[in-house]
């Protein structure tokens, strides 16, 4: 809940709490940010897990975000919140330096739902790295070397067929 601190400072901001605005909550003491707030909008607008997405790209830092009481919302809502919030969060960095600790984090409850939205955006993620990479760095060799790398994280069996072995098929 907020306190009266944090609902001046929203007011001075203009906060509204329509669907998708997002209003960093700063500790007073360190002058770091020690949460947001994250507007849903209207009614319809609060049921769509997919505004979630839209809440990845505003809060790229290393605090999590917190779905107050998951349970009233239901693991489909989850699931797809979780999906919505992971592609949202996606970033092509390939060719950049690597940053740590400022990864947008949604803080869930673990379970099989919430395992199968991680896969799901890591599928997404890998295709889209796959798409972003320009063709002259994804020779044949590193599309293989992609695959490979899949099979061995999920224990599957692949076969690369490449020179005479392919001529031969």
């Amino acid at each position: 809940l907020l306190d009266g601190t944090d609902r001046e400072w929203a007011a001075a901001q203009e906060f509204s709490a329509a669907a998708g605005a997002v209003l960093a909550l700063p500790d007073w003491t360190s002058g770091k940010i020690r949460g947001y707030l994250f507007g849903l909008g209207g009614a319809d607008d609060a049921l769509n897990p997919l505004i979630l997405g839209h809440l990845a790209r505003k809060t790229n830092t290393d605090i999590p975000l917190y779905i107050e009481n998951p349970d009233a919302v239901g693991e489909d809502w989850l699931a797809l919140g979780a999906i919505a919030f992971g592609l949202g969060a996606y970033k092509f960095d390939r060719y950049q330096a690597k940053v740590t600790g400022h990864e947008a984090r949604l803080a869930l409850p673990e379970g099989a739902v919430l395992e199968e939205a991680r896969r799901t955006v890591a599928a997404c993620c890998l295709a889209r790295d796959m798409i972003n990479i320009p063709a002259a760095d994804m020779a044949p060799s590193a599309l293989a070397a992609a695959v490979e790398q899949v099979a061995e994280k999920y224990a599957a069996t692949c076969w690369v067929i490449e020179g005479s072995t392919l001529e031969e098929e």
